[in-house]
């Protein structure tokens, strides 16, 4: 805000009698002045309100008048405020006038008093002083308005940075050029507990992470080259999450590092995730690899079995959509596991018509390394019993039963079949029982056992559900 010129040059003249009004005007206007001649106390009060660089009043208009709404106002006057007055007083006088003197000194404040009749330099000099006096009061109050917007502006200015610093999911920090952090936002102190300036920060660092953490650091302070780093910083639950910290130099005009800005962010969630991608992928890796090992035992095993091109069509598509079911049951799954219960039902449904199928067992979720070869050989006990079994003649049952127990959990399970034709001991082992009794064995470590009742095929079967 600049200074107020026109108001600061405003003199306010109020002498009614006589022509000291007339002679003040014509001895200021030619100083430059504007000159506004008042017609009484209450308009030069009003006229003084409304802004003026002095006022030459007469002593008499004063005697007898009601100071108080002129008192009022100097009373109330902003703090760089002191208006002047020149007081045209009689000439001569003794104890009288000192008493009358003192009692306008104590009303007007900053009050100077001229006898009449006085010299024209006399009142233009005191009304140049009295202006001088009053322009710089102008100016004081520019000053302060400076200094209150500017105090706004840092208050602005501090409420943004609280909320931009402080308030952010980041913490943020400064450091000297030394490396010594000066100034780390409080969400640090809320996460770890220690305030983090100067070289308190690695307190937090994860030991394994520290030395690595010290070391990029240092090389950062030593040739200006931004740090970026991520480590595991300890929480106050004492558990530790993975953050990434990175700081780059402020330059001053000769490129020398005068600070380090940085900042510290939670990249827990991100780096778990980022983990269990690569574990996912490596079992996706494993997975297909023993997916292809088990289409290409199936392919050679169906081969050798099957004496016609037809017969060998029939048997490998089928035995590609059990493992195919298998695989969809697992893939429905968030956790990439199924039930050994629906398991046996994507097989044995088609003939769990009349009651022909009873299950019975807990609830047992298997990993896709035991799941997947298991379901092989539910495929091939089912499509055996079909052939050649209980689901072969429309009186066939057929009853599965399973239970977990003992410190190393191990699934048991038993597969009866009655009412089928009369069962022959096998003279030659099918695909089936080589595939219940090597392909379980060798990948997931079971024990089959086959009873070959005449009223019906019996297996029992012991898997290990430790390398789960």
């Amino acid at each position: 805000m600049r200074t107020d010129v026109t108001n600061s040059e405003r003199v306010l003249v109020l002498a009614p009698f006589g022509r000291d009004a007339e002679i003040a005007a014509a001895l200021l206007k030619p100083a430059g002045y504007v000159v506004e001649i008042q017609s009484g106390l209450r308009d030069a009060v009003a006229s003084i309100e409304a802004g003026a660089g002095a006022a030459v009043i007469a002593e008499e208009v004063l005697k007898d008048a009601d100071l108080a709404p002129l008192a009022a106002w100097l009373d109330a006057q902003p703090a760089w405020s002191d208006f002047p007055f020149v007081v045209l007083t009689r000439h001569g006088g003794g104890a009288e006038r000192a008493a009358a003197a003192s009692r306008l000194e104590v009303a007007l404040g900053n009050v100077t008093l001229v006898e009449r009749p006085f010299h024209p330099v006399t009142l233009v000099s005191l009304v140049a002083s009295a202006i001088r006096s009053r322009r710089r009061q102008y100016e004081a109050r520019r000053l302060l308005d400076e200094i209150v917007v500017g105090a706004l502006a840092l208050k602005e200015s501090e409420d943004h940075y609280r909320h931009t610093v402080e308030l952010n999911p980041q913490v943020t920090w400064t450091a000297r050029p030394d490396g010594q952090l000066d100034r780390v936002a409080t969400r640090w102190s809320d996460w770890t507990g220690n305030d983090g300036l100067g070289a308190n920060w690695g307190e937090a660092v994860h030991p394994e992470d520290l030395e690595s953490s010290i070391l990029a650091w240092a090389t950062s302070c030593a040739t200006g080259m931004p740090y970026d780093i991520e480590h595991r910083i300890r929480m106050k639950s004492g558990a530790y999450r993975w953050m990434r910290s990175r700081a780059y130099p402020r330059r001053d005009d000769r490129g020398g590092v005068i600070a380090w800005y940085g900042t510290t962010e939670d990249i827990d969630e991100e780096k778990r995730a980022g983990d269990q991608q690569q574990l996912l992928i490596r079992e996706l890796h494993h997975r297909v690899k023993n997916t292809l090992a088990t289409v290409q035992a199936v392919m050679g095993s169906t081969a050798r079995a099957s004496g016609t091109v037809a017969q060998f069509q029939e048997a490998f598509s089928a035995r590609i959509a059990s493992l195919a079911r298998t695989h969809t049951l697992l893939t429905a799954s968030d956790r990439q596991r199924v039930s050994f219960r629906e398991l046996i039902e994507a097989e044995l449904a088609p003939y769990a018509e009349r009651e022909r199928v009873a299950l019975s067992g807990p609830g047992i979720e298997l990993a896709s390394e035991i799941a997947v070869p298991l379901g092989m050989a539910i495929h091939e006990l089912t499509t055996n019993a079909a052939k050649y079994g209980a689901l072969s003649t429309p009186a066939g049952r057929i009853s599965v039963d399973w239970q977990c127990s003992g410190p190393s959990p191990v699934m048991v399970w038993q597969w009866r079949e009655r009412g089928g034709p009369a069962v022959q001991p096998q003279r030659v082992q099918g695909f089936g029982s080589k595939l219940l009794q090597r392909v379980l064995r060798e990948q997931i470590g079971a024990e089959v056992n086959f009873d070959f009742d005449p009223l019906g095929l019996n297996v029992q079967a012991r898997i290990p559900l430790t390398a789960m």
